[in-house]
């Protein structure tokens, strides 16, 4: 369960996407599976994969794969847009209601900006958010804070005022570097024990307990 909400009223919320806006984290795991076998002959664990997440796919094939980088990338593009989930843990419906409530919403994900692409118009999400940071658009991928300092520039939020949802602990420590809050995603994490560890500031079991606790708080206000 969360903890008890704070005073502070949050008013930027900035999400992942894989994991956290929709459930396709074990389809990426797959598919960087897939490519190992296809082009290496070798076999990673979901573990092995885990520990590549960071960097946009095109980042990690080019070091997982230097030889056959845009073989393999295009492989990848291919089967992610034809295997992705068209529903995610959110909907369009809940992304309008945060915004009609006053929220600004931003994204800040590792991904490449071509299967953030693909994600979002699976799940008819493309012109859902006020800012967007994705793996293209800086140098250093979480953990580190860059793309959060983007949000939190582009959109003149106070630090105090932004909360990160993500499931992953990359993400946790990318908000506690940035000196905002950061919220746990269990419902899609395939970290959970390292999460947990990662000490977030909050944690939910479900999407819907984190709306519901959106709604408690301001109803505190």
């Amino acid at each position: 369960m969360p903890n008890t909400p704070p005073t502070s009223h949050y008013r930027c919320l900035i999400f992942d996407v894989d994991g956290t806006l929709v459930n396709n984290a074990l389809l990426i795991v797959n598919l960087f599976q897939e490519l190992s076998w296809k082009y290496r002959g070798t076999k990673l664990s979901k573990e092995d994969v885990v520990k590549m997440f960071g960097p946009p796919e095109e980042d990690i094939i080019a070091r997982l794969l230097p030889n056959v980088k845009q073989e393999a990338t295009e492989y990848l593009l291919k089967e992610y847009k034809r295997r992705h989930p068209t529903k995610g843990y959110f909907t369009l419906q809940d992304m309008n209601s945060l915004k009609r409530k006053g929220y600004s919403l931003a994204l800040f994900t590792g991904k490449g900006r071509q299967t953030l692409e693909i994600t979002l118009k699976k799940m008819e999400m493309i012109d859902c958010f006020d800012f967007v940071v994705c793996g293209s658009d800086i140098s250093r991928s979480k953990p580190f804070p860059d793309g959060l300092e983007l949000i939190i520039n582009a959109t003149k939020s106070k630090r105090e005022e932004c909360l990160l949802v993500g499931d992953s602990p990359l993400d946790v420590i990318a908000a506690r570097r940035a000196r905002i809050p950061g919220a746990g995603a269990l419902w899609g994490s395939i970290e959970k024990e390292t999460l947990w560890a990662a000490e977030p500031d909050y944690f939910f079991e479900k999407p819907s307990e984190f709306l519901q606790w959106l709604d408690s708080k301001e109803h505190r206000q």
